[in-house]
C-alpha cells in the first residue's frame, strides 16, 4: 500500500489477539463482530479519519489501550479493562448508540478531545483535554487539571469524588452536574462555571456530602447555575 492508502482489517466474526499496534492501518469491528485484543497501541502515524471504528452491534473489547492516532469511532460497545491512555490530539467519538465502559483509568492529555453521546462509565479519569457532555455520563473518579468540560442542554454527570484546578465548566439548560465531593483534598482553585444560552430551565450543580472553597482555592459560578449542597 501507498502511505496514501490505508489498509483496512474488517472483522465480522470473532477475532482474539494478544496485542495489535496499528499503523497507517484501520481496524473495523462490523456489526456482530466481537475482538478482544490484549493491548491495543495506535501511532502518531496512524491513517487519517477513524483509526478504530466500531459499528453499532459491534464489539471491542481491550486489556490496555494507548492511542496517539487521529480518532476512535464508538457506535458499539467499547469495553477497555484496564487503562486508557489519550495522547497527541486523539478524539473518541462515543455516539447515540455507542456504549464505552473503562473499569479503570482513563488519562486525556493536552489537545485530546471526548465526544460522549451515548453511554459512558468511567472509574477513574485524570483529565487536561476537552470533555464534551452531551447524554449521560459516570465517572467514579474525577480529577482535571486546566481542562473544559462543556455540557449540552439537559446532559448529566454523575460522579463521586471531584478535584478540579484552573478549569472551565460550561454548562446548557437543564444540565446537571452531581458528586459527592468537590475538591476534599484542598488543594485545586481557579474553577469556573459558566451558564450558556436560554436560562429556562437552569443548570444545576449537586454536591451530595463535602466541598472545600477558600480564598486562593475559589470556584466561580456565573448565569443560570443553581448550586445545592445537600
Amino acid at each position: 500500500f501507498s502511505p496514501y492508502q490505508a489498509p483496512i482489517l474488517y472483522v465480522a466474526g470473532k477475532l482474539t489477539l494478544s496485542s495489535l499496534n496499528i499503523g497507517r492501518a484501520k481496524l473495523a469491528v462490523l456489526p456482530g463482530g466481537e475482538v478482544k485484543i490484549g493491548t491495543l497501541k495506535i501511532q502518531p502515524s496512524a491513517a487519517d479519519g477513524a483509526a478504530v471504528y466500531v459499528f453499532a452491534d459491534g464489539k471491542l473489547s481491550v486489556g490496555k489501550l494507548n492511542v496517539s492516532g487521529k480518532c476512535i469511532v464508538n457506535n458499539g460497545t467499547l469495553t477497555v479493562d484496564g487503562s486508557l491512555d489519550m495522547n497527541s490530539g486523539l478524539t473518541v467519538y462515543n455516539t447515540a448508540t455507542g456504549v464505552l465502559t473503562v473499569n479503570d483509568e482513563c488519562e486525556l492529555e493536552r489537545s485530546t478531545a471526548i465526544y460522549q453521546r451515548g453511554r459512558a462509565s468511567i472509574e477513574e479519569m485524570t483529565a487536561r483535554g476537552t470533555i464534551w457532555v452531551n447524554c449521560h455520563t459516570s465517572v467514579n473518579e474525577l480529577e482535571a487539571q486546566g481542562a473544559e468540560f462543556n455540557f449540552s442542554a439537559n446532559a448529566g454527570l454523575d460522579a463521586g469524588r471531584v478535584e478540579f484546578n484552573n478549569t472551565n465548566v460550561s454548562m446548557a439548560r437543564g444540565a446537571i452536574f452531581t458528586m459527592e465531593e468537590y475538591n476534599a483534598d484542598e488543594k485545586g482553585g481557579g474553577n469556573r462555571f459558566a451558564f450558556t444560552g436560554d436560562a429556562d430551565p437552569r443548570a444545576v450543580v449537586l454536591i451530595s456530602e463535602k466541598a472545600y472553597t477558600r480564598k486562593g482555592h475559589e470556584t466561580y459560578f456565573s448565569g443560570a447555575i443553581e448550586v445545592v449542597y445537600d
